[in-house]
C-alpha cells in the first residue's frame, strides 16, 4: 500500500470528493482494504449502495 496515496484517497474521500471505491482506485487497494483504513483513521464510512447509486446517476447524466 503506499501510505502518501492512501493519505491523499482519505483526505478526498472524507471531504466528498472520491466515493469509497473511487479512492480505493486512487490509492491502489481493494475496496475493502479502504474502508478498513477508514475506519482506522476514524473516519466514518458513507453507505457504499447510496454510493453507488450517486456515481450511477452521475454518469447517466
Amino acid at each position: 500500500m503506499r501510505q502518501h496515496a492512501v493519505m491523499t484517497a482519505t483526505a478526498l474521500y472524507e471531504d466528498g470528493s472520491l466515493t469509497l471505491v473511487q479512492a480505493a482506485e486512487y490509492a491502489g487497494v481493494s475496496a475493502g482494504k479502504m474502508r478498513e483504513s477508514l475506519r482506522a483513521r476514524g473516519i466514518e464510512v458513507r453507505d457504499p449502495e447510496l454510493e453507488v447509486l450517486d456515481e450511477r446517476r452521475v454518469i447517466a447524466d
